[in-house]
C-alpha cells in the first residue's frame, strides 16, 4: 500500500473515532449541563418515581409534557471539578477533530 494512501486511511479513521467520541461526550455534557436538583426537577416534571437519583435532567416532550431522567453525576454545582474536566475533554476533542480534518485535507492534496 502506498504511503500517501495509508496516511489518508489512517487520518480518516482517526477523524471518525474522534467525531464519534465527541458526539458521545456532547450528549453526556448537555445532560450534565441541564441537570437540576431533585426537588426542582420534580416541580417541573412530576412523572418520576425512582428515589436513587439526587439530580434529574428535565427534557421537554411533546405538547407541553416533560420527561425527567436520572443525571448520574449530579449537577454542575455539586461536582464542578468533574464538569470542568469533561468540558476540557470536549474542547480537546473539538481541537482534535479540527486538526484531524486539516491533516486529512493535506493528505488528499498530495494525491
Amino acid at each position: 500500500m502506498d504511503i500517501v494512501l495509508r496516511r489518508k486511511v489512517q487520518t480518516a479513521a482517526v477523524e471518525l473515532v474522534l467525531i464519534a467520541t465527541l458526539l458521545l461526550s456532547l450528549g453526556l455534557w448537555t445532560n450534565w449541563l441541564f441537570a437540576l436538583p431533585r426537588e426542582q426537577a420534580l416541580a417541573r416534571a412530576s412523572a418520576w418515581s425512582d428515589n436513587d437519583c439526587a439530580a434529574l435532567s428535565v427534557i421537554p416532550w411533546q405538547k407541553g409534557q416533560r420527561f425527567a431522567r436520572c443525571a448520574p453525576f449530579g449537577t454542575v454545582q455539586s461536582n464542578p471539578v468533574g464538569f470542568a474536566a469533561l468540558s476540557a475533554g470536549v474542547v480537546m476533542l473539538v481541537i482534535g477533530c479540527v486538526f484531524a480534518a486539516r491533516r486529512r485535507r493535506a493528505a488528499f492534496a498530495k494525491l
